[in-house]
């Protein structure tokens, strides 16, 4: 793996993650880093543009996927026999090489430093379409690490709730349908099963960070929505809202022929 310092993914740092990629999550999730390398008021203009940030962004979340996709296939077979954590350490190594492989190549080929990056990124980050796939970045290594908190925010009402549960199931079914307009040309000539356990798997990882981002807003991520449901158990309007959005999205799934 790449050996540079100076970064994008100090902007991501996570405190059990001892490479690279672990500085970016961190700081994104305003925790304390030391001696941060630049200032966050930053006011002039970068000289890359927003709209190439948020492409950077993107097109590592797709890289960084299909990746850990393969990998997790990979590692599939050694289930039972390895440790899950010795199979997790394997994943958070993997996420952190693609990711520093594609900063490195991709810069490389635009002709920035990761200075560079680093600043237009803190001058764009509020901004939709870098805000959006930054965080499914920060979600997917959140994911991958196991690095999440299960605490419901107390300020959570039933309506929120309900409109964060059909949030969540419609970023959920859209992601689907993503992954399978993008992987129809891999079908042809492919066994029918092979081919959806392929868009099943990278559907597993893709979710995650695409729901997780989307239920930012409301406090929460993807692996509270049980204990939510738990805490609003008694609540009819919950209730109901779960119920439609799981029978609309099992029709859905129906109709992209995966039920």
């Amino acid at each position: 793996m790449a050996s540079s310092k100076n970064s994008l993914l100090y902007i991501f740092s996570a405190a059990a993650a001892s490479g690279i990629a672990s500085q970016f999550i961190d700081w994104y999730s305003n925790r304390e880093v030391s001696t941060p390398k630049i200032n966050d008021d930053i006011t002039e203009v970068p000289r890359i543009s927003k709209d190439k940030v948020a492409d950077f962004f993107a097109s590592a979340v797709e890289r960084i996927a299909r990746a850990m996709v393969a990998l997790e296939q990979q590692l599939s077979q050694y289930k039972g026999q390895i440790p899950d954590e010795k199979l997790k350490q394997v994943m958070v190594q993997q996420f952190e090489e693609e990711l520093q492989e594609y900063q490195d190549s991709t810069l490389s080929k635009i002709n920035c430093s990761e200075k560079d990056i680093e600043i237009a990124y803190i001058y764009y980050k509020d901004e939709d379409n870098v805000k959006q796939p930054s965080n499914q970045l920060k979600n997917m290594y959140r994911a991958i690490t196991g690095e999440v908190t299960d605490e419901i925010p107390a300020d959570l009402t039933e309506d929120l709730f309900a409109e964060a549960l059909i949030e969540y199931y419609d970023t959920a079914t859209n992601c689907m349908k993503s992954i399978m307009t993008e992987t129809e040309s891999s079908r042809v000539g492919q066994d029918q099963s092979v081919w959806i356990n392929m868009v099943m798997k990278r559907f597993q990882i893709e979710h995650e960070s695409a729901c997780s981002s989307a239920l930012e807003k409301y406090g929460l991520h993807t692996e509270m929505i049980s204990s939510a449901l738990n805490k609003f158990k008694g609540s009819s309007k919950v209730i109901s809202t779960f119920a439609q959005c799981q029978n609309k999205q099992q029709n859905e799934f129906a109709s992209l022929g995966l039920v």
